[in-house]
């Protein structure tokens, strides 16, 4: 958090080098999480690029490696909402569960999402059509 406070050393560039190095490794760091968290707050501008990130987390199953990047994971998620849905709607059933029920607010704007955008994600599985449908009535 100190280091933070020296915004003008902590660039795009070199927030991004960090990530995407961190992120490489075989057992991601759990500073990885919070980095990228506090990464979004101090430059709002790496929105797109956090997404990139949260797609190559989720390339790599995190969750069955580890919970707290899962969980990390899930609060980026809901930092980012409508830049993420595409990573979101591409998690498998047990995740995307996880996430939605961790965040009513978050299933309701994914499910509104989703339902504008149905003809993007035709290729989704049935179960991720019905996780989502009971939202699209509430």
């Amino acid at each position: 958090n100190e280091c933070f406070k020296h915004s003008e050393y902590y660039t795009e560039e070199v927030l991004k080098n960090v990530l995407e190095t961190l992120i490489e490794e075989d057992s991601i760091p759990l500073i990885t999480m919070r980095l990228a968290l506090m990464s979004l707050r101090l430059r709002p501008s790496l929105k797109l690029f956090l997404v990139t990130i949260l797609q190559t987390l989720s390339d790599k199953e995190i969750w069955n490696t580890s919970t707290e990047i899962w969980n990390g994971f899930i609060l980026i998620a809901n930092e980012l909402k409508m830049p993420a849905f595409p990573v979101l709607l591409r998690l498998p059933e047990e995740q995307l569960k996880q996430l939605l029920s961790s965040s009513p607010d978050m299933a309701r704007l994914l499910s509104h999402y989703y339902k504008s955008n149905k003809d993007k994600f035709s290729n989704l599985s049935s179960e991720i059509d019905s996780l989502l449908a009971p939202q699209k009535q509430a």
